[in-house]
C-alpha cells in the first residue's frame, strides 16, 4: 500500500463539517424523495467488486472520532475535487435514514435481494454513530436485522463506536464481521470487547505492527482476510493511508 502523509487542521475539520451540514440541509429541503444509494462497486482499497454503503465522516463517527479525524482518509475526499459528488452521496444516505429509516433499509434490502452479493462493506466512510430520533442504537440494530435476513452475504464493518458494539451482539451473526478500530497508540478498544471482536489498528509505519497483527496488503478483492478475522483468530494493522 502506498502511504499518503496528511494532517488536517482543526479549521479544515470545521470546514468539512460545515460542508456536510450545508449539503445535508440542501438535500433535506430540496429533495423530498431522496433515497439511499448503495455503491455497486467499491474502490481499489475496499474491493472493486464489493458493494459499499457510506455515510459522511466525523459527524457519524461518535465520540472517539477525535483520535483519528485529523488523519482520516474519508475526510480527504472533502478537501479535494471530489467533494461535491462525495458529499452528495454520503449526505443523501444520511438524510434518507433520518427521514425514514424503515424505507431506507427496505431499499438496501431490495438491493441485497436483487444482487445477492457475496460480500458487503458497511462504512468505508462514516460509522454507527448516527442517531435516529434520539436513539443511538436504532441505526446499528437495523444493520443487525438486515444481516440476519441475508445469510448469503458476508458483512464487514469497522467501528470506533464501542458502546454500540457492546450493546448489539453483532458477534452472534455468523455472516457479520464487526472489527474494533484502534488508532496507533492513542485509541485502544476496551478489553471486554476484545473478547468478542477482533481489532484493526492504524499504524504510522508497517514496522509498528505487533506480532499479533497481520498486515493489510491494501486490496480486499485479493485478500479478504478481514471478512474472516474472527475465524482465523488474527487482528490486523493498517498503515495510515
Amino acid at each position: 500500500m502506498k502511504k499518503t502523509t496528511r494532517t488536517f487542521s482543526g479549521d479544515q475539520i470545521k470546514e468539512v463539517v460545515t460542508i456536510i451540514e450545508n449539503r445535508r440541509l440542501e438535500i433535506r429541503n430540496n429533495e423530498p424523495g431522496a433515497r439511499v444509494k448503495v455503491i455497486d462497486k467499491g474502490n481499489h482499497k475496499t474491493g472493486v467488486n464489493i458493494p459499499v454503503f457510506n455515510l459522511p465522516p466525523v459527524v457519524t463517527c461518535g465520540g472517539n472520532c477525535s483520535a483519528c479525524m485529523h488523519n482520516c482518509y474519508a475526510v480527504k475526499d472533502y478537501t479535494n475535487y471530489r467533494v461535491k459528488a462525495v458529499a452528495t452521496n454520503h449526505c443523501r444516505n444520511m438524510v434518507a435514514l433520518q427521514r425514514d429509516i424503515e424505507q431506507a433499509f427496505r431499499d438496501i434490502d431490495r438491493f441485497l435481494t436483487r444482487k445477492k452479493p457475496a460480500f458487503f462493506r458497511i462504512h468505508a466512510s462514516g460509522d454507527f454513530g448516527l442517531i435516529i430520533n434520539g436513539d443511538p442504537l436504532r441505526y446499528g440494530r437495523m444493520w443487525y436485522d438486515l444481516a440476519a435476513k441475508h445469510p448469503e452475504t458476508c458483512f464487514l464493518a469497522f467501528t470506533k463506536c464501542y458502546d454500540i458494539a457492546r450493546a448489539i451482539p453483532f458477534n452472534e451473526l455468523p455472516n457479520f464481521e464487526l472489527v474494533l478500530s484502534e488508532w496507533t497508540n492513542v485509541l485502544a478498544a476496551p478489553e471486554d470487547l476484545k473478547n468478542r471482536y477482533r481489532t484493526s489498528r492504524a499504524v504510522n509505519e508497517i514496522t509498528d505492527a505487533r506480532d499479533s497483527e497481520m498486515i493489510c496488503p491494501g486490496n480486499c478483492d485479493t485478500c479478504g482476510a478481514c471478512w474472516n478475522l474472527s475465524k482465523i483468530g488474527h487482528d490486523v494493522a493498517f498503515e495510515i493511508h
